[in-house]
């Protein structure tokens, strides 16, 4: 036993360095241990690139390499940079991503697909497979399923939620039905707040809405909903600062401001792709305000500006597969 140790023990140490090197690529680079090899070729060896001509990628992509699938997918929504964008077809987005993640179980694209399946884009909605693509992307730590996992939870407590009245369920039926509303709605907080403090914009957004409305067990306050829109703003995010804009100009939910209403107007006329209509605004608002004002919010839109990741690695950073 002693000889065929010694005549074997090059091969098990070889066969021990080996295993630690895939176990540490697998984890590097975020699939299972079984598809390291397929993974580096993709990353390393075939040379697969973001801004590829479309044509090259679908074909690579329809050849087995998920990294193309996920580049060809995303070149087809909205989300992708204007100068890669091929076309917004959401059909081919959803075909592509599902390609991506069943081929490389990578935690990004599980996450991008479960919110296809959530919002019904490309495929009929299915809260199911959502909640479940959601759950394996937040296991791998993607910040994305956090957000998606959360926003599942919600929309299960708000089907909970009319369960009793259509159903005329018993009192001890009601009680139970309204524990499982009120778990639905912790779940969903705590993953959303997670994503929050990961600097998810979605999930900046929806805390939000819920900090406005004051109806899922956080008291309705307008101020900390005012600065989480803020903070999605400043992560680039043009709704965001449009509901600012709104928000300040109409003082409905914060002191009316047409001077912040105008800087953050200033800010989304440069996030937006289409800008006639931020511009309109823009120039409407500036007829409103002395010159002293104007220059004080141009020059608090700057700051904003100046605060914000740059355009061109924002732009990038969407199509990165491990963010």
């Amino acid at each position: 036993m002693l000889r065929l140790y010694v005549k074997f023990r090059p091969y098990l140490m070889a066969g021990a360095i080996l295993f630690l090197a895939a176990f540490n690529s697998s984890n590097a680079l975020r699939v299972p241990m079984s598809q390291v090899p397929g993974e580096v070729y993709d990353r390393y060896l075939s040379r697969v690139e973001a801004d590829a001509p479309a044509e090259e990628l679908r074909r690579e992509a329809d050849q087995g390499s998920a990294l193309a699938a996920y580049y060809f997918a995303l070149r087809h929504t909205s989300y992708c940079p204007r100068d890669l964008r091929i076309k917004v077809d959401r059909n081919v987005a959803f075909d592509y991503m599902q390609k991506a993640a069943n081929l490389s179980h990578r935690p990004r694209a599980e996450a991008v697909l479960a919110l296809y399946h959530l919002n019904g884009w490309g495929t009929p909605p299915d809260l199911a497979k959502a909640a479940a693509l959601a759950a394996e992307a937040k296991a791998k730590g993607q910040v994305l399923g956090y957000r998606v996992l959360g926003e599942c939870h919600l929309r299960r407590a708000d089907g909970l939620k009319k369960l009793p009245a259509e159903t005329g369920l018993a009192d001890a039926a009601r009680a139970r039905q309204l524990s499982e509303v009120e778990a639905e709605i912790r779940a969903a907080l705590h993953n959303l707040e997670l994503a929050a403090e990961r600097g998810n914009a979605g999930a900046l957004k929806s805390l939000a809405g819920i900090h406005d409305e004051g109806d899922l067990g956080r008291p309705r306050n307008h101020r900390l909903a005012t600065e989480y829109f803020k903070q999605a703003a400043l992560r680039r995010d043009e709704r965001a600062a449009r509901t600012l804009a709104d928000r300040y100009e109409q003082g409905e939910r914060v002191e009316r401001d047409l001077k912040l209403a105008y800087a953050w107007t200033l800010v989304e006329a440069q996030l937006a792709e289409e800008k006639a209509e931020p511009r309109r605004r823009r120039d409407d608002l500036e007829k409103r305000l002395t010159v002293a004002e104007k220059l004080g919010a141009q020059d608090q839109a700057a700051q904003w500006l100046a605060q914000m990741p740059s355009a061109d690695d924002s732009a990038r950073a969407r199509l990165d597969p491990d963010r």
